[in-house]
């Protein structure tokens, strides 16, 4: 039998849990065709939130003709790898015949110049490069092409886009942002759901007044699962696959692991690995070990880019000080002078270790806080809770 747990993937169905009021604001969204921008920590299941909102949407007889379009952003670093993507994506999205595509090419994008490869199946498989003409007009049928495809088979075209933060890669970044934003905002017929893995890239980008997509749609900042939703699924995932684990051992997991859903399920797959019939402390603990094991290559690509006092910061945040500028603080743990600190934070923020949250400075990944728990004192992490 299969673990029923699931990380690293975009999941729906029976792996998805919870996310009832973020669904059925996607949803309104959807209806209404109103954009949407997605911000929140790494691997916290926008991509999947996203992706089952659009399939309960779809399996809905009384919507109306609508169809989505997924695009990862993720190798895209510059203009030129954009085009490619949401190009070659939004013509596959839209029709499933080669001579379509050919015909919609033409038409759409005369100015670009497309040059079209086939590959091994041409039914299905395709990919774009270009040659320019014009280099100053040649974004517009880029931007404009969902809505003249929306437009051409009568449909609501609701485009996905994933690692978004990648056009602050791209030269002339700004420029860029511009003109995507000066075309989209017209769009009638089409609306975009964006949403990447940067947070603090994704907050600069949409909420700083200067930046062209400030307020661009609904901001939808995810939170994590709470605590019950999340205890309650693994519990009865265990159940189902003739295991059982107590709802007092599961809290403590998902407690140790903050509501984070990655690392909850890729906990509780390590857990139900080990479990013959049923779990209990002794093989919560060993599961443990096993999780830092597993995520100790990443934890020791961040400690090798870390500077000295950037690890005394995140020594002195493991052991709960609050006042990082203060006096004592500085010359207990060798922090510098108390404009350091800062330039200590921003670098944290950088490196996707730490974020702000309301109740103050926070690690973005409960990984990160666990492995470095353990770097410092080698804590005994579940007495901890």
């Amino acid at each position: 039998m299969n673990s029923p747990f699931l990380y690293g993937t975009a999941v729906t169905g029976e792996h998805f849990t919870n996310r009832t009021e973020e669904i059925l604001r996607l949803r309104n969204n959807f209806l209404n065709g109103r954009n949407t921008v997605i911000i929140s920590p790494r691997r916290i299941g926008k991509t999947s939130l996203v992706k089952y909102a659009a399939e309960l949407y779809m399996d809905n007889p009384d919507r109306d003709k609508i169809q989505f379009c997924f695009i990862d952003l993720y190798k895209a670093r510059d203009a030129e790898d954009f085009y490619k993507i949401f190009v070659t994506s939004i013509i596959k999205s839209t029709s499933s015949k080669l001579d379509e595509w050919l015909q919609n090419v033409r038409s759409f994008l005369g100015k670009l110049v497309p040059k079209i490869s086939l590959g091994s199946d041409p039914q299905s498989e395709f990919s774009l490069s270009f040659d320019y003409i014009n280099s100053e007009m040649d974004f517009d049928e880029v931007f404009d092409l969902p809505e003249k495809l929306a437009e051409k088979y009568s449909l609501k075209l609701i485009i996905c886009l994933d690692e978004f933060q990648n056009l602050e890669y791209f030269k002339e970044s700004l420029l860029f942002q511009k003109r995507a934003r000066a075309a989209w905002q017209h769009h009638k017929k089409t609306s975009y759901i964006i949403y990447g893995s940067k947070m603090h890239m994704m907050g600069n980008l949409f909420q700083e007044q200067s930046m062209p997509f400030y307020r661009f749609g609904d901001m939808l900042f995810l939170e994590r699962i709470e605590n019950k939703s999340l205890n309650n699924y693994v519990v009865n995932a265990f159940y189902r696959t003739g295991k059982n684990i107590s709802s007092e051992i599961t809290e403590s997991m998902v407690n140790l692991m903050e509501a984070h859903p990655y690392y909850v399920q890729q906990m509780a797959d390590i857990l139900w690995n080990r479990t013959k019939t049923n779990v209990n402390e002794d093989l919560l603990n060993e599961a443990l070990e096993i999780f830092l094991k597993q995520n100790n290559p990443f934890f020791q690509g961040i400690i090798e880019n870390l500077t000295n006092s950037q690890l005394s910061f995140i020594n002195a945040l493991i052991s709960g000080e609050k006042h990082f500028t203060s006096a004592e603080v500085l010359h207990k743990y060798k922090l510098g002078s108390s404009a350091n600190i800062k330039r200590i934070k921003e670098a944290l923020i950088k490196k996707n270790i730490i974020t702000i949250a309301p109740r103050g400075i926070v690690f973005e990944e409960p990984a990160i806080r666990i492995l470095f728990t353990r770097y410092f004192d080698n804590a005994d992490l579940f007495k901890q809770l």
